[in-house]
């Protein structure tokens, strides 16, 4: 059973190297999570997929706002983190290999029959733009929707945006959507109604980035000072400075 794979015991850890890796390349994360979600409750998280970022923005959110048992199904051949994270709940499988999706498929709903459990799916498995649509979601999602038991579904929009040297990004975790709100047994209906909705929140949080309404986020944190940043700094200082013994000297000579 995957979750016996789990190690759990360097989790802590594991969360402060990602935070300080996020932190050196990016300038600011703000999040925006809602309170409906019940962390009790088995979850299925949906998130867009734009880079090879997002699997640590997973890990670093569960920690920080959810404390799930997290488990991320990949499909990044080459993710250059997953060597290092495959003991924390990261399940790499090979979409192209009948036999293995499905029995990755069937370990999902094996998790989501847990409480405080959570299976988190990035979009369509392979990174693509941001602002690419339809969002489209790996083959399989429907028959993780009829596990039979009570799942909660959180859409998750991720949006990244330059102002700086380095980008900001924006995470907010939806409302939770319930199975039971669908007709059993049509998948792709539910399925489409997903994509649509993780379609409308992505849509809606980058109009607010563009705006400016922030509304609801919190700044998670904020990035370490990078070298452009840290000349500038020392730039203004030494202005400053500049500035300061000019009117020192001015002041002596008209004594």
């Amino acid at each position: 059973m995957i979750a016996e794979e789990k190690n759990k015991r360097f989790t802590p850890l594991v969360h402060v190297m990602v935070t300080c890796v996020l932190r050196r390349h990016f300038a600011r994360m703000y999040v925006n999570c809602s309170e409906r979600i019940n962390v009790s409750t088995p979850t299925l998280y949906l998130v867009n997929h734009s880079h090879w970022w997002d699997p640590l923005f997973v890990l670093w959110l569960n920690h920080a706002y959810l404390r799930q048992d997290a488990y991320v199904l990949l499909q990044e051949r080459a993710w250059p983190f997953f060597s290092l994270l495959k003991d924390q709940g990261f399940i790499e499988v090979d979409p192209d290999d009948y036999q293995e999706w499905r029995s990755a498929l069937e370990s999902g709903k094996e998790l989501l029959s847990s409480r405080f459990r959570s299976l988190w799916i990035l979009g369509q498995g392979e990174a693509v733009h941001q602002d690419a649509r339809p969002i489209r979601f790996m083959p399989g999602l429907g028959s993780l929707l009829e596990t039979g038991g009570q799942v909660q579904v959180v859409p998750v929009a991720i949006y990244t945006s330059f102002t700086q040297s380095r980008p900001d990004v924006y995470i907010r975790l939806a409302d939770p959507l319930l199975p039971d709100t669908f007709t059993k047994g049509h998948r792709r209906q539910w399925v489409a109604a997903c994509e649509k909705e993780l379609a409308l929140e992505l849509d809606a949080m980058r109009e607010g980035v563009i705006a400016n309404r922030l509304t609801g986020f919190e700044l998670a944190w904020q990035g370490f000072s990078s070298f452009p940043e840290q000349w500038n700094r020392a730039r203004d200082g030494l202005k400053q400075a500049g500035q300061w013994w000019r009117r020192w000297k001015k002041g002596r000579s008209q004594q």
